[in-house]
């Protein structure tokens, strides 16, 4: 999907995916808007996650990336803060990549924060499914990314869920 937005600022985007059975999974980002008048002025950094596998197994290292994830001037961000959702405690790290180690199968909302050189932070969250033993009836796995990652005012940005899966079939 498009969307263009009217003015500058920072806007959270949210995409709901619905499997056969109902089931709903939900992935955000924020989306920064740069005003062509003032191309400066410091914006909010661009934040992105994925994670793989997905769905993962219980015990199975996952992989949670946000190398996608940038400044205004397209630098990479100095800070990157995890939230597991599965009670474990927030890892912060300098990398952009971190691995964590589900215990039971669920769905758990994975957030990281991330913040560029001058303190500036910005959010993307997805539902990380993680099964037993092979496929079950859990909610979706949703993911959303966005092009161009830092827009104009007026300018189309594409929304891509294409990422997004139901183990189910």
């Amino acid at each position: 999907v498009k969307h263009a937005y009217k003015e500058p600022g920072t806007y959270p985007v949210k995409v709901v995916g619905v499997d056969k059975y109902g089931q709903k999974g939900d992935a955000k980002c924020t989306q920064p808007v740069s005003d062509p008048k003032n191309p400066d002025k410091l914006l909010p950094p661009h934040a992105h996650l994925i994670s793989d596998p997905a769905p993962s197994e219980v015990k199975q290292p996952v992989k949670l990336d946000a190398t996608k994830s940038h400044d205004q001037f397209n630098k990479p961000c100095v800070s990157y803060e995890w939230t597991f959702g599965d009670g474990t405690p927030n890892e912060t790290t300098t990398e952009p990549v971190t691995n964590h180690v589900y215990e039971a199968p669920g769905t758990y909302p994975v957030k990281v924060t991330v913040t560029d050189k001058n303190g500036l932070s910005a959010q993307a969250a997805i539902n990380h499914p993680v099964i037993q033993n092979g496929p079950s009836e859990e909610d979706p796995y949703a993911a959303v990314s966005s092009t161009p990652p830092d827009a104009k005012p007026k300018e189309p940005v594409r929304f891509d869920a294409s990422k997004s899966v139901d183990q189910n079939g």
